[in-house]
């Protein structure tokens, strides 16, 4: 056995040695690679999913904004309403007038209250009564608004 013979067979030994890294190397790479296509398509769908997400988020945002400026001018227009009953109170002497001449005051309060009555009939989805009074009742103020809306309308607009 010569020094070539060595040599050969050392040259073969670190061959083969260098050949079982390089398999070793490649199919450990082939399995990194699979779990990680894995792994970024598991995370692809989840991005969508989020931006589906994100897109019905900002859909139901813009409605809830929506609402709350409804809700908003709604809630202005009753104030309106409250600060005119107010200044109308604070103008008149009921309990004095109440004295002076019952009947009417009793009149214009049945009148009121049965309005009260009929805007809460008409706000809870109830088509509203004709009121019938008799023309010595009735008063000039026939107009009445109603600054609320009846449920299905709000119901409608919040879809």
């Amino acid at each position: 056995m010569g020094i070539g013979f060595k040599l050969s067979l050392a040259m073969a030994v670190v061959l083969a040695s260098v050949m079982g890294l390089f398999y070793w190397y490649y199919t450990d790479s082939q399995e990194k690679m699979s779990v990680l296509i894995t792994n970024n398509a598991k995370l692809t769908t989840a991005v969508d999913e989020q931006k589906q997400a994100i897109d019905i988020m900002q859909k139901h945002s813009a409605q809830q904004a929506v609402q709350v400026q409804v809700l908003q001018q709604g809630l202005n227009a009753a104030n309106a309403d409250k600060a005119q009953l107010e200044k109308t109170l604070r103008n008149h002497d009921l309990a004095a007038l109440a004295r002076d001449n019952p009947a009417l005051l009793e009149g214009k309060m049945n009148r009121a209250t049965a309005r009260v009555w009929q805007d809460f009939e008409t706000i809870t989805g109830a088509e509203p009564k004709p009121t019938t009074q008799p023309k010595s009742q009735t008063t000039t103020d026939t107009k009445t608004t109603s600054h609320f809306k009846k449920l299905e309308d709000l119901n409608a607009t919040a879809q």
